[in-house]
């Protein structure tokens, strides 16, 4: 007899031969490689979440993720949330791609006291939340003087409204503006008494707005 059939284990397979050869069903571990006809292996017969990446060849991985010429991911495939966080380099950016649109433009809102009396006041900046549909704080300031000015950072969209409020300081009497003057950096949109609504232009992507206040008691 065949050594291969030797002992408990061979008479075991030899039982499982001889079922196989008069058409019974074959047995647990029965079929391999050699028993199965080249590409007849379809989909439906691979059980769901079996094949691993130990599974595929180091070609196949290639293509999946794109490489190798393999047809990979389609296009407009990738978005955000399939990347992680922090692992965009610079070396992943083609170069002349990235326009001043594409970034939040920044810089200082310069407030001036420009009125033509000695008057004081106070104020505060708001920036509009396009989440919310309302304005949030931004800054506030108390006793601006005549010719005197305050600076405030901010970093914001194009087109975002912003507004001022002037404000009477305490213990002065009542101040109404006269006049709101934008010097440069932004676009009025609504003046309503003693209060501004401007938008941040679009020209460049530092914007040092410059907006002149004048007061009268």
């Amino acid at each position: 007899m065949n050594s291969k059939y030797n002992g408990s284990m061979g008479f075991q397979r030899l039982i499982k031969e001889i079922k196989r050869d008069v058409g019974g069903p074959p047995g647990p571990d029965s079929v391999s490689s050699a028993n199965i006809i080249n590409r007849t292996i379809i989909s439906a017969d691979i059980a769901l979440a079996t094949i691993d990446i130990s599974n595929l060849s180091a070609s196949c991985i290639s293509s999946l993720s794109g490489g190798g010429g393999g047809g990979g991911l389609t296009a407009n495939s990738v978005n955000s949330s399939h990347i992680q966080d922090g692992t965009i380099l610079g070396s992943d950016i083609a170069n002349n791609t990235i326009t001043y649109k594409n970034l939040i433009p920044f810089g200082n809102i310069r407030i001036i006291n420009g009125s033509s009396t000695e008057v004081e006041f106070n104020y505060e900046l708001y920036v509009f939340n396009t989440i919310t549909q309302d304005y949030d704080f931004l800054a506030y300031a108390t006793r601006l003087k005549r010719y005197n000015s305050f600076s405030h950072f901010y970093q914001a969209d194009f087109n975002t409204n912003m507004k001022l409020i002037i404000m009477t300081f305490s213990g002065w009497p009542s101040v109404d503006v006269d006049e709101f003057s934008i010097n440069q950096g932004a676009e009025t949109v609504d003046i309503d008494g003693n209060e501004l609504i401007f938008k941040i232009g679009n020209s460049s992507l530092y914007q040092n707005i410059e907006i002149d206040v004048s007061v009268v008691i």
